[in-house]
């Protein structure tokens, strides 16, 4: 509710009327296909939309198109897993990963209930290829929405109802004016560069779409995809600092990217909380909501961090990471908090 309306690159997020809706659904083609499926506009119109326009070059038959699973390798392993799979359709992904650096878990108002303002419960696709079979029309089942008053209405009670909403925090609209068009150029260009060549933004989503200690790992998976480098458990012969290792060198990148030395020990906290959950240790105590929001903030900051540093450095991946490393030892030293190397 009060949620702004946004528009960057290929997406918008705003509410649209029910004849809006109509016209972004294609509605009348879904009604030939689906005669007995109610889109509800009425009731979807109430929710806030993030409409996503890509232009895809079509590049195969439209019979092909049209029955794709006649097409299909079978001689292929229907079992197989892909590594880093998606979640969303890619232009989805990217248009998410650049909303989640929105510093959501600051502007909630409660982090007990969701540090996230926003959910995607389900994706319709649109598809203006004749020859592709639309997608089923949503229905407003998969949402949730509550009632909030009553009222009498020619001596009958009425329940009045609303779409839940997380609530943020005032000025928060005004904040998000700043996730514009010059913004979303700026990161599109960043993540073609050679820093975005790991998977950083799967785990960030990743992070968005989990919950309990799965969210923490994907937050930690986050940083380690954005400053961890192969070799980190054992650095090369002749390595720079050769005396950190393992995890104690991300620590120290992290310091160097953020500038401080404390959000490097902030990842070492988060780190040691991982390593208990990941060996199976016993007697671990309930994680806090606190914990939970930091390893969320931690992962956002340090990748804005790296966007920052994308936009400024176009040198190789490895000659940042050796660059980070350094600036890590020094932010370290400067601020006495003791020696990395010990």
């Amino acid at each position: 509710e009060g949620f702004p309306a946004l528009r960057f690159g290929p997406a918008r997020v705003d509410r649209f009327s029910a004849a809006e809706l109509t016209e972004l659904f294609d509605a009348p083609r879904l009604a030939r296909h689906y005669p007995t499926s109610s889109l509800q506009l009425e009731v979807l119109a109430q929710f806030h939309w993030l409409v996503i326009e890509e232009e895809v070059e079509v590049d195969s038959a439209p019979e092909a198109r049209a029955m794709p699973f006649l097409f299909s390798d079978m001689r292929r392993d229907l079992g197989e897993t892909v590594v880093h799979a998606r979640r969303y359709p890619a232009i989805v992904e990217t248009v998410l990963s650049f909303l989640l650096l929105a510093p959501w878990e600051e502007w909630s108002d409660m982090l007990e209930v969701n540090w996230r303002g926003f959910v995607i419960p389900w994706i319709h696709t649109v598809d203006e290829d004749l020859f592709v079979h639309p997608s089923r029309p949503p229905t407003p089942d998969a949402l949730t929405i509550v009632e909030y008053a009553t009222e009498v209405r020619d001596g009958v009670e009425v329940e009045l109802e609303r779409p839940e909403t997380f609530r943020l925090k005032d000025g928060v609209i005004n904040d998000l004016a700043a996730w514009d068009a010059d913004a979303w150029d700026q990161f599109s260009a960043a993540i073609q560069g050679p820093l975005f060549e790991t998977p950083v933004l799967h785990f960030l989503l990743q992070g968005y779409a989990s919950s309990g200690m799965d969210e923490i790992m994907a937050h930690m998976t986050t940083i380690e995809a954005a400053v961890g480098h192969i070799e980190d458990q054992k650095p090369e012969k002749g390595a720079p600092h050769p005396g950190i290792r393992g995890s104690a060198r991300v620590r120290t990148r992290v310091s160097g990217l953020l500038g401080d030395p404390a959000m490097g020990e902030t990842y070492g906290r988060l780190f040691s909380l991982r390593s208990e959950y990941v060996h199976g240790r016993g007697g671990m105590e309930p994680v806090s909501t606190t914990t939970r929001v930091e390893a969320r903030a931690l992962a956002r900051a340090v990748v804005v961090g790296l966007l920052e540093r994308a936009r400024k450095d176009g040198a190789s991946r490895d000659a940042v990471l050796a660059a980070l490393l350094d600036e890590g030892v020094v932010a370290a030293a400067v601020n006495s908090t003791g020696s990395p190397e010990s």
